[in-house]
């Protein structure tokens, strides 16, 4: 008949009742009629179960009790559906197959295999496949048919009925599931059990076993729901525990968060007796998951000398990821001593197999932000790449480690004038990374991943300017901060800003070496860029920040300040300014960086194009002849393209 048509089957889904069915059924049933919360309520809990619906009706015909509050007690353990469901349903089975139902009940899902866990036994698919024909409240949950999950008020039913009768085998059962969760790494479902069975010291070692390489490899949202799993109390004395929690924290830029956390871990240290070597790894650990607190708040003075010990003794067995983060936090500190030649050694001894997708990440950025600094910028481009596709294939495209990569090649092929690529690279880590990174890759997010959107949105990339500004301000990221009012200056987006050119010539010292001294040169930058927006001249302070720059080997950081010069002197400068220019895109040419030269400043940008006017046209232009054809090419071909092209407000 049902190859001829002839005959219609009606499975679970079809009799389960929606909403309108159940507010009409319970009407029928003397019950009232119930608000639109109250039913949905009702429907979910009872998954439209007609039975559980009439009991539901009959319990609130009454009237005695406000229906919300009954809807909330319908539960497994609700009298009338328990003497329901004994009399209609448990009693007409045999006792094995109640005791196969109570055993497969202990978890929230059950599978053929975890069946034969459970009840130690074989043969537990075709067991659950002939329960779910019989009708007795077990459904498949996935296409291939290998999970079931029993109506949830049946299995809270069966609970309570093992509970009563043998109570004995819980505890048994839940360290079984436990177990079969364990083996097929299902780690969230092994806490959850052997939270429930008692077993706290097994549920905390589980998560101290597997908690490191979950937050390596960029594992935040299950780590979060192991923690979150464990009893409030339980982990406070347990000092390795309290240190995973803190590198989560730190990984979140929670602050406080992470400071507690090893106040907590170093107070239960001193309360237990381990062996001296044990504890001191365990400070070690602290002092690590410190120095990275320090890079993620963009400090860099302290950090060497917390991460020393782990990186000076090779033999002592720390924990794995310890030796590949100290490596990350020193790359950081020589970073910002402005030894590019040590950053990159760091890269070239880091251990990838030891440390995770975040450090692996972290060491190929530092690495490839340290070649940059010193223009190797084909070499840069081949670390950052590298960066990329190794975060790609271990984390995922979508991943956190992948985003922040990608935001610091994307900063690179920007500059080289591949705005395409740039755009993709820099639109997933803006969805993605939020304030999650270091303040070099919050750059790379906030302000180039705002310019490069500029070109087709500039609302849009306004908006992201203002997202940054709103991180830097709630992290207290000066640097990031002054990079965010530098591209508003520079593009005119000041409206509603608190700027003030009353700024004094640079009277302050300036900070020497570490992040505070970029800051520090950022912000006179900014200076710099509002008297230019003022239309006043800026010569002085502009070359006497290329003075500054220039007393440390830092090409990049040179070329930047030539090309802020440069703009002051296209504004004020007369032939002095063409020279300049030449010279600064000369520069630019060598490395292949097409967009600083067109984007420094209109005034610049006018004396780039008029130059390459003249040199189109066939008039000699002096020292345009050391830069090779192809980059003026590539320099005249995207010269018509301007970030944030529908303007701004302009400053008053």
């Amino acid at each position: 008949m049902l190859i001829r048509d002839e005959l219609t089957e009606i499975g679970e889904e079809q009799l389960r009742f929606d909403l309108g069915e159940a507010q009409e059924f319970v009407r029928t049933h003397g019950g009232p009629d119930l608000a639109a919360d109250d039913l949905a309520k009702l429907t979910e809990s009872t998954e439209g179960w007609a039975a559980a619906l009439q009991l539901a009706s009959l319990s609130m015909r009454g009237g005695g009790t406000a229906p919300t509050s009954l809807i909330a007690r319908i539960t497994g353990r609700h009298q009338a559906l328990g003497d329901f469901l004994a009399e209609n349903v448990l009693d007409a089975l045999e006792p094995a197959t109640l005791r196969f139902l109570m055993a497969t009940s202990v978890p929230e899902r059950i599978s053929g295999e975890l069946a034969d866990a459970l009840t130690e036994s074989r043969g537990g698919e075709e067991r659950l496949r002939e329960i779910a024909q019989r009708g007795l409240f077990l459904r498949g949950v996935d296409e291939n048919g290998d999970w079931y999950r029993y109506h949830h008020l049946f299995a809270e039913f069966l609970g309570r009925r093992l509970a009563r009768d043998r109570p004995e085998d819980l505890p048994a059962l839940r360290h079984r599931a436990a177990a079969w969760f364990i083996e097929h790494d299902m780690v969230k479902e092994a806490v959850d059990h052997l939270v429930a069975a008692g077993d706290d010291d097994g549920a905390l070692d589980l998560v101290e076993d597997r908690g490191t390489s979950l937050l390596e490899n960029g594992q935040m949202a299950m780590f979060a729901a192991l923690a979150g799993a464990l009893p409030a109390a339980a982990g406070l004395a347990r000092p390795r525990l309290q240190i995973l929690l803190a590198m989560a924290n730190t990984i979140l830029r929670r602050a406080d968060a992470t400071r507690t956390a090893l106040d907590r871990a170093l107070g239960a240290l001193a309360r237990l007796d381990l062996p001296p070597a044990e504890a001191e790894r365990i400070r070690v650990q602290a002092d690590v998951l410190r120095a990275v607190t320090e890079v993620y708040r963009d400090r860099a003075d302290d950090v060497a000398a917390l991460v020393a010990k782990p990186l000076a003794d090779d033999s002592e067995p720390y924990s794995n990821w310890v030796r590949p983060v100290a490596s990350v936090a020193a790359a950081f500190a020589s970073l910002y001593r402005f030894d590019f030649a040590a950053t990159r050694r760091h890269r070239e001894h880091f251990d990838a197999t030891a440390g995770g997708a975040m450090s692996t990440m972290y060491a190929d950025c530092f690495a490839g932000l340290a070649a940059y600094e010193q223009l190797d910028v084909d070499s840069a481009e081949a670390i950052l790449r590298r960066a990329h596709d190794t975060a790609q294939a271990t984390s995922g495209p979508q991943s956190t480690a992948a985003a922040l990569a990608g935001a610091t090649l994307g900063v690179l092929r920007y500059e080289r004038g591949d705005l395409a690529a740039a755009g993709r690279l820099l639109d997933v880590a803006g969805r993605i990374v939020r304030d999650l990174g270091v303040v070099d890759l919050l750059i790379a997010v906030y302000v180039y991943g705002a310019r490069v959107k500029s070109f087709e949105d500039p609302s849009a990339a306004a908006a992201q300017l203002a997202e940054g500004a709103d991180v830097a301000a709630a992290s207290g990221l000066r640097r990031l901060q002054a990079a965010v009012v530098g591209e508003r200056i520079r593009y005119r987006l000041t409206s509603g800003m608190p700027l003030t050119s009353r700024m004094s010539p640079s009277t302050l010292p300036m900070p020497s070496g570490g992040t505070g001294e970029v800051t520090a040169q950022s912000e006179e930058a900014n200076a710099v860029r509002l008297l230019l927006a003022e239309g006043r001249d800026a010569r002085a302070r502009a070359s006497e920040l290329v003075t500054r720059v220039a007393r440390d080997d830092r090409p990049r950081a040179r070329l930047t300040a030539d090309l802020l010069l440069g703009e002051a002197l296209a504004r004020h400068g007369g032939d002095a300014a063409e020279a300049h220019v030449i010279a600064t895109v000369a520069t630019c040419a060598e490395h292949g960086l097409i967009r600083p030269p067109l984007d420094e400043g209109p005034a610049m940008h006018e004396v780039v194009t008029g130059l390459l006017a003249r040199h189109q046209s066939g008039q000699p232009v002096t020292g345009w002849q050391r830069i090779r054809p192809g980059y003026l090419t590539a320099l005249a071909a995207a010269s018509p393209r301007q970030p944030y092209h529908a303007g701004g407000a302009v400053i008053t």
